[in-house]
């Protein structure tokens, strides 16, 4: 199983969570429920919402002739 995962970093630039999009997630939660059905254990996921901090987009830098050519 191939499963597309970002990382996200702390202030520190240490990895601190591991991001999933829904649909490799559901890939995931199938997988791990037929794994545990496999060995007769069972499989609790807890849903704990977190607040995401939204990202500050900074303007890309640009060159001065550029800035020129908008006026």
């Amino acid at each position: 199983m191939k499963l597309k995962i970002h990382y996200t970093k702390d202030a520190e630039g240490r990895h601190n969570a591991v991001k999933i999009d829904m649909e490799e997630w559901k890939k995931l939660k199938t997988f791990l429920e037929k794994a545990c059905e496999k060995e007769n254990e069972s499989l609790e996921l807890i849903e704990t919402p977190i607040e995401v901090k939204k990202l500050k987009s900074r303007p890309k830098p640009r060159h001065f002739s550029d800035f020129i050519m908008d006026i």
